[in-house]
């Protein structure tokens, strides 16, 4: 797929990070497993992690705001 044809838009910024030989071996295994590029899994599982954590961020936000508790808080 083109970068530029990206269904979540144009890929223009790169996130590196350092991983332990452990965890790169993972992600190889589970992108070979998924049928996908280790480059596409890694975006698919960062996109799945911080968006929906971002979401339950909001949420949260909204509650306290209007007074109520959020998820897991008393």
């Amino acid at each position: 797929m083109n970068h530029a044809d990206h269904p979540d838009g144009k890929l223009i910024r790169e996130a590196s990070t350092a991983v332990t030989e452990d965890l790169h071996d993972a992600l190889v295994a589970m992108a070979v497993i998924s049928g996908k590029t280790k480059a596409e899994y890694i975006r698919n599982v960062l996109s799945d992690h911080v968006y929906g954590r971002l979401a339950m961020l909001k949420r949260w936000t909204i509650h306290d705001k209007n007074g109520t508790a959020g998820i897991g808080r008393e």
